[in-house]
């Protein structure tokens, strides 16, 4: 029986992927931060307490007969006022905590390490050229900063050919229990407030967690994708309108969208200090993951409208 370890896995992500090797008859032990958060996992998960992955966290007998690890714990929130104070924390867990993890998974005989990046370290918002790997990174934030390192660290590891190490780099990820704009825009739509974004023409791009998890067993399969970095996506983008009646459709809502000048939304945003907002709403990030079709011959089994319905209707229950 082969053996993975999951950092984070009582996130959102971590749950979906654990239940997933589970059912695919992997050993699955999942790091969590507290005792309380060990007795959270799925049942089949052998939990070890980690309180603060750092670059000075003994791994030695947490990877004992590991074959793949899969790193997705890391500090995720974005401030603000995008606060350089914070860079040091950023940097202490999702650089060099991750670096130490690689590090000690390669000494440990780990096959394959993957790295959970994010879109982010390409950028904030795309014009009429979506991103993709061929781009020179443009993080702007602590957070995205701090992803963008911990990848450079992880590439200087990848000239030693002992483990296979592989970077994604997901957009806004959602689902069944997923959190942030994603569920906030669905509370908003169940309660049926209008919203002022009728003419809108951006388009998004992001991912199902079935989609994401599919991709990471794929990477976990086969020696085509070591030593490599993906963007990734549902390739199924839409327009923020269109997604709106798409998840509308699927809460038995109808849509309520009305137009507003996108310059006067601009000048609003500006004023109260919410262009964080106005940029999710109105400007597009779009993905090309031709790479993962062309090199790992992947496309995502399902497509956005499926993984949405998939997500309301399991919210429901």
């Amino acid at each position: 029986m082969k053996s993975i370890l999951i950092t984070g896995a009582n996130g959102f992500l971590g749950r979906a992927l654990s239940l997933y090797m589970l059912e695919q008859g992997w050993d699955v032990r999942g790091v969590v931060r507290t005792e309380e958060l060990a007795v959270t996992l799925p049942k089949g998960v052998q939990p070890y307490v980690i309180e603060d992955i750092g670059p000075n966290v003994n791994w030695t007998k947490v990877l004992v007969d590991i074959d793949v690890v899969v790193h997705l714990a890391a500090i995720v929130h974005v401030l603000k006022n995008n606060d350089m104070a914070e860079y040091d924390n950023y940097m202490k867990v999702n650089c060099y905590g991750s670096e130490a993890l690689a590090i000690a998974a390669r000494d440990a005989g780990v096959n394959k390490f993957i790295y959970l990046s994010s879109i982010r370290v390409n950028g904030k918002v795309t014009t009429s050229i979506p991103f993709s790997e061929k781009d020179v990174p443009e993080p702007t934030d602590c957070y995205a900063t701090s992803k963008w390192e911990a990848e450079k660290k992880l590439n200087a590891l990848m000239s030693d050919d002992k483990m296979g190490i592989v970077i994604v780099r997901p957009p806004l990820v959602y689902g069944p229990s997923s959190k942030g704009n994603y569920i906030r825009l669905q509370n908003i739509i169940n309660k049926g407030i209008p919203l002022p974004l009728l003419k809108i023409k951006n388009k998004r791009s992001m991912i199902g967690i079935r989609n994401l998890v599919d991709f990471i067993f794929s990477v976990i399969n086969t020696d085509k994708a070591s030593g490599e970095t993906f963007v990734i996506s549902d390739d199924d983008d839409m327009t923020l309108p269109y997604l709106i009646s798409t998840m509308s459709n699927e809460l038995g809502k109808q849509p309520r969208l009305f137009f507003f000048p996108r310059t006067l939304m601009y000048f609003l945003a500006k004023l109260l200090r919410m262009e964080q907002t106005w940029e999710r709403l109105f400007c597009s990030l779009q993905i090309d993951i031709s790479k993962a079709k062309n090199l790992l011959d992947w496309v995502p089994p399902y497509s956005t409208k499926e993984e949405i319905r998939y997500s309301i209707s399991k919210n429901a229950k």
